[in-house]
């Protein structure tokens, strides 16, 4: 069952996480085919990256729910 969290938010079913999951891998597929650096926020040194496009998944049922994209700029711009 979703029940609401503190904030009225509904999470996802699992069957919904796995496929924005699924879609988000496709997404990040296709865009590094096209160019552009991929970045993965979970490596160790991000700090330190050189930059690139992140993906972020919102996991509630609200309006704003869905696949982020960031860009995250090389260190020397921050």
């Amino acid at each position: 069952m979703n029940e609401e969290n503190e904030w009225g938010l509904r999470p996802l079913v699992p069957s919904e996480v796995n496929r924005l999951r699924e879609l988000a891998a496709a997404v990040r597929s296709d865009l590094a085919r096209s160019g552009l650096v991929i970045r993965d926020p979970e490596e160790p040194d991000w700090e330190t990256s050189p930059g690139g496009l992140e993906t972020e998944l919102d996991e509630f049922d609200d309006a704003a729910g869905g696949i982020w994209l960031h860009w995250q700029v090389h260190p020397a711009l921050r």
